[in-house]
């Protein structure tokens, strides 16, 4: 369901100067806590929009596949086929070509995976513009024929290896500049 989950646990006497391993020992564990981290409501009707126009959306995500696949239906990218990481790691350079002309949603990626998808998707002529707030994104925002930053959640690095930087951290306001 989209959910981000935390584990809760207590232990008595804690040594400050323990190590972790002795810190992470002899805990109760308290409860499980569910957070909904929702795409803001405009991005369905965006993608939806971009759709219509010919332009193609794919959601790559460092989130757990569960998440990727529920946030992906949420936002109107077909999670069906769903690629892990890993998997994009073990595929061939001509499979993961393959892979990215019919895949919507890639979970659990790593910088490197990030990029190995966008380089597969350009292999194919296609023109990428990638989007990214954290310093890992910086690689594909970097690599990517327009990258695009976020400028209020974005990171200087992120920031510095885009093209463009929106300010309003809003997937609508690129629909809306292709648009124009």
């Amino acid at each position: 369901d989209a959910l981000r989950v935390l584990g809760f646990a207590r232990r008595e006497g804690v040594d400050p100067d323990a190590d972790e391993e002795r810190l992470e020992t002899g805990l109760t564990f308290l409860g499980l806590q569910g957070m909904l981290d929702p795409p803001r409501e405009e991005v369905a009707d965006a993608v939806a929009d971009c759709r219509a126009a010919g332009i193609r959306v794919v959601m790559v995500t460092g989130d757990n596949l569960e998440t990727a696949r529920a946030v992906g239906r949420t936002v109107g990218c077909d999670p069906e086929g769903a690629m892990t990481g890993p998997a994009v790691a073990d595929c061939s350079e001509r499979d993961l070509r393959d892979a990215v002309e019919d895949v919507e949603v890639f979970a659990r990626v790593t910088p490197e995976h990030k990029v190995a998808v966008l380089q597969a998707l350009q292999a194919n002529d296609h023109t990428v513009a990638m989007t990214g707030d954290g310093v890992n994104d910086a690689p594909g925002v970097r690599n990517a024929d327009v990258g695009i930053a976020m400028g209020q959640r974005g990171t200087d690095v992120t920031r510095e290896a885009a093209d463009m930087v929106l300010r309003d951290d809003n997937f609508a306001t690129i629909r809306d500049a292709v648009a124009e």
